[in-house]
């Protein structure tokens, strides 16, 4: 997701074939649906009946440094899929 967005709706999508290929090291960051992970504002988000395939986290809201958390997560009707 885009930070700062305010109001995001991710509705009847397939989101796959998301990998992390690191040049050193280990790569643990490939995630299908994200946000809050800065101080911008953020609004209402809403993931409804899809499917998300990841190497990583499917959703991953937080997890870095920020000030701000998401008013309203939804999720319902979603597939989560990590090959």
């Amino acid at each position: 997701m885009v930070e700062g967005s305010r109001f995001v709706g991710i509705v009847n999508s397939y989101i796959g074939g998301l990998n992390c290929i690191a040049g050193t090291g280990k790569c643990t960051d490939a995630t299908a649906i994200g946000g809050a992970h800065s101080d911008a504002p953020f609004g209402t988000s809403r993931s409804i009946n899809n499917f998300l395939e990841s190497a990583g986290e499917n959703i991953l809201f937080g997890g870095g440094p920020s000030e701000n958390s998401p008013p309203i997560l939804k999720s319902a009707a979603t597939t989560c899929f990590v090959p």
